[in-house]
């Protein structure tokens, strides 16, 4: 299972996310959904570890 808690996520001083909260059950297909710009690929980023986000918890493996 894939937890995400509170994520927040800025480049510099300009915030792009806020309060971003999302589960995925083990076996569950997600589809992150949005216009250009709105933080799909700093939500992904995120979760790979690629990106340090400025507040949250993500959790992978964990039991639901």
């Amino acid at each position: 299972m894939l937890r995400v808690r509170d994520l927040s996520v800025a480049y510099g001083d300009d915030p792009v996310l806020e309060n971003v909260d999302l589960d995925v059950e083990a076996g569950e297909f997600a589809t992150l959904l949005g216009p250009s710009g709105s933080g799909k690929t700093s939500v992904l980023r995120a979760v790979t570890g690629l990106l340090e986000p400025s507040r949250g918890k993500i959790e992978m493996g964990v039991e639901s």
